[in-house]
């Protein structure tokens, strides 16, 4: 399968998009749940946010954000959030 985000932009640039991406998918699932049984208002509060982001967040505008900010969201929501890292295999 293609990778979208390695095809807009190059190398390590790619692998932080990738992330925040995924970070931030799970970011708006959890915010619809709690949309279901809450107002934007309430969201806004919970994570200290003017209504119109959670908007945002709602109708996926990731750009609107920057990955520690979904990072921050996250917390808010109760999830915990690691990164890992690997070495590359030696080149030469």
């Amino acid at each position: 399968m293609a990778d979208i985000w390695n095809d807009l932009f190059d190398g390590n640039e790619s692998h932080v998009m990738r992330l925040k991406s995924n970070l931030f998918g799970q970011v708006v699932d959890q915010a619809k749940v709690l949309n279901e049984t809450m107002t934007q208002s309430d969201i806004a509060k919970l994570l200290k946010l003017k209504q119109p982001h959670v908007s945002d967040i709602l109708h996926g505008r990731m750009s609107r954000f920057s990955l520690e900010k979904v990072i921050e969201l996250a917390e808010r929501l109760n999830m915990e959030v690691y990164i890992t890292t690997k070495m590359k295999d030696a080149v030469g």
